[in-house]
């Protein structure tokens, strides 16, 4: 019984981190490539189909999770050996980070067409409230 329990209990922690971490980290990724596009179309559709391929590989990372990891960096990490999964993972966790930090910085996001603004702002939210909300259990769960 306690087996089918981790399970469940993992696969809802996957779920979460899918939802509040990956999926919005894809949509920062898809929104630059979208506005990349205007200046370099061929850049832009890189960034934006890697930003789509995280999405995809996030709800992939839940429903089978020894088959796939969250994004595409921590995929290949899974190739290239031992700790390269998680070192890949954080790099990825860098860029997307880095990402918001530079649409904010320099006002670019009224350059995003209304309905991908509204994604993007929604993403932030579940970020930072993902965030807050999983520091609040961890402290309490302890």
């Amino acid at each position: 019984m306690e087996v089918h329990s981790d399970r469940r209990n993992l696969r809802i922690r996957r779920a979460y981190d899918a939802v509040l971490t990956g999926i919005p980290f894809g949509i920062f990724k898809f929104g630059t490539g979208w506005l990349l596009g205007g200046e370099s179309p061929v850049l832009g559709a890189v960034v934006a189909v890697w930003g789509a391929l995280d999405i995809i590989l996030n709800l992939l990372a839940v429903v089978f999770p020894v088959h796939f990891s969250w994004c595409v960096l921590s995929n290949l990490g899974r190739h290239l050996g031992p700790r390269w999964e998680d070192r890949l993972l954080a790099l990825d966790t860098f860029i997307a980070f880095a990402i918001v930090s530079t649409m904010i910085g320099f006002r670019l996001l009224s350059g995003l067409p209304s309905v991908l603004g509204r994604v993007w702002d929604v993403a932030v939210i579940c970020n930072v409230m993902g965030v807050g909300v999983d520091r609040l259990y961890r402290s309490w769960s302890r």
